[in-house]
């Protein structure tokens, strides 16, 4: 389940970064979660790159275009090995 967000020396929450959080009840959620499990208000995620928040079901930063969701992989674009037949054209 979430667990409490932590609060810094100078008193103020600190936003965990790249997680998905409810500001209305100060909680971290598990990679993957875009709504609270008390209320199911939608979950916001703190950018790693420039910390802008945004909710937690969007992948792309509107601020610097960061593609990143917390919890959630894709197909990899590029296979994993050379194919066979021989060297680049």
């Amino acid at each position: 389940g979430p667990w409490p967000m932590e609060t810094g020396p100078d008193g103020h929450l600190e936003l965990p970064l790249a997680e998905p959080y409810c500001p209305t009840h100060r909680l971290i959620f598990r990679a993957g979660t875009d709504v609270c499990s008390l209320d199911g208000t939608p979950l916001l995620v703190l950018c790693p790159k420039c910390r802008l928040a945004r909710p937690a079901s969007i992948a792309r930063c509107g601020n610097c275009g960061l593609l990143a969701m917390p919890g959630r992989t894709s197909r990899p674009l590029l296979p994993a090995s050379r194919p066979p037949g021989g060297a680049a054209a």
